[in-house]
């Protein structure tokens, strides 16, 4: 395959003339500016503005590099925040703004490649997703937040094709990689912040940490995710070495700091579905016998719930663990909630706007999701919007129970894991899960690595 396009597109001028007059803004501001954090403010958009601008650029020119790095950033800055999660309400904000901006140029890059993409675009699961986004999009018209509606459903919309424009453009091995590097990064520079704050003496009172993730549920479901790519990297590459431990390390310093018990769980059980399906079998029928032998303990009391459940719980209660830590009360509200608009739904991403102001508990706190991925989407995008995440999770379950692969085995799993109690895929703007869950949608089939290793056949680079 070439590295780069033949012909330049009429369009490209167009781009480079809209970033030029941004970067001439930008020069002008610069020169003005009075104050030394104006100008450091502004230095570092115009780096920002010259990397996007030179990426979007290489990768519509089809740079496999270029595409690899700017695939890199979207991980990276999927999950990022600066801000506490759960607070915010209204419409876009310059953080959202910021993030739409990645994903409008990863939406660019992709429409220019869209003759290499339109083959696996138009497949079934990808197809009703794509589906799924315009209808997000469409919603904007009854959201009682249009902007963000219709925002979020654009970059939802750009999953799906820098989803494929990356399947079909990259190796699965190098994206894999990819994936692992950025995911890294992004722990590195969250527990570095972490670090610096309990070094302040201002978070020692402090129970869980959530670094540059928003939350610390975010920042645990990152480090389970680190956990499973590098063991699907090496998983395929059969290769261990001291180095690569590292990230490990890193993946489980960020579960231990963040608490968060739905990370871990999840993180277990995709790395259990990554595996053969012998190791699948044997894993259940184990679980199943640990089950028996539990189970007589319980009935006669020799082993007490409620001790379990104290001990399982962040607080010492047994409430916190029958109502999964408040989410059954969320839950109560969504449920009637979707109730005043049960087809089409109040508007995709519009919880955003609507819960900080209608729900809280008695002692303040609030979100904006709904912290279940069938919830959100029922009263987001109704009945209508549901169905089509539905069906799609249907054919994936199909899948998984006839032909194996580790990846898309191990993302599916985890999605559905992580639904139970986060609102995921369906959240508002999209997350490091629903990207990876988009690449899950295309590779339906196991790589050509990943069948030799399961024929038996050595795998060497």
């Amino acid at each position: 395959m070439s590295k780069g396009t033949t012909g330049v597109s009429p369009l490209i001028p167009i781009f480079a003339a809209a970033t030029i007059s941004v970067f001439i803004g930008l020069v002008v501001s610069f020169f003005s500016a009075r104050s030394f954090l104006t100008v450091a403010v502004l230095l570092v958009v115009l780096g920002f503005v010259s990397a996007y601008s030179t990426l979007v650029f290489l990768g519509i020119q089809g740079n496999r590099k270029a595409i690899a790095i700017y695939f890199g950033l979207l991980i990276f800055l999927a999950d990022a925040s600066l801000r506490a999660s759960g607070t915010e309400a209204g419409t876009l904000d310059m953080q959202s703004l910021a993030k739409l901006m990645m994903w409008g140029g990863g939406l660019l890059i992709a429409i220019f490649h869209f003759v290499k993409i339109k083959s696996v675009l138009f497949k079934t699961k990808p197809l009703l997703l794509t589906i799924y986004a315009l209808f997000a999009m469409l919603s904007s018209i009854w959201s009682s937040t249009p902007l963000y509606s219709f925002g979020a459903g654009v970059a939802l919309l750009s999953v799906v094709a820098i989803c494929a424009l990356v399947t079909v453009m990259l190796e699965q091995e190098q994206l894999i990689k990819v994936i692992s590097v950025a995911l890294t990064i992004f722990l590195i520079l969250s527990i570095t912040r972490i670090a610096v704050y309990l070094l302040a003496g201002t978070g020692m009172g402090d129970v869980r940490y959530s670094g540059f993730a928003g939350s610390p549920n975010n920042l645990g479901r990152i480090g389970g995710l680190l956990l499973l790519f590098m063991w699907l990297q090496h998983q395929l590459s059969k290769k261990v070495s001291v180095k690569g431990l590292a990230p490990y390390l890193i993946g489980i310093a960020a579960l231990v700091l963040s608490q968060s018990r739905t990370a871990m769980i999840a993180a277990a059980l995709s790395i259990w579905a990554s595996l053969s399906t012998k190791r699948r079998l044997t894993l259940i029928a184990t679980s199943f016998f640990a089950a028996l032998i539990i189970t007589p303990l319980v009935a006669y009391d020799i082993v007490s719930p409620e001790q379990g459940a104290q001990a399982i719980s962040r607080g010492g209660t047994v409430g916190e663990v029958t109502t999964l830590t408040g989410r059954t009360y969320i839950w109560t509200y969504g449920w009637r909630k979707f109730q005043q608009s049960p087809v089409y739904g109040h508007g995709y991403a519009a919880t955003r706007e609507f819960m900080p102001k209608e729900y809280f508990t008695m002692y303040g706190w609030t979100t904006n999701t709904l912290h279940n991925t069938v919830l959100q989407s029922l009263v987001t995008t109704g009945v209508i919007g549901t169905a089509l995440i539905l069906f799609i999770w249907l054919l994936q379950a199909k899948q998984f129970l006839r032909r194996k692969s580790s990846y898309r085995d191990a993302i599916f799993t985890l999605v559905v894991v992580c639904g139970i109690t986060e609102a995921g895929i369906v959240g508002a703007m999209p997350s490091v899960i629903t990207v990876l869950w988009g690449i899950s949608l295309f590779w339906s089939e196991p790589s050509d690595t990943e069948r030799q290793l399961n024929s038996g056949k050595a795998y060497s680079e």
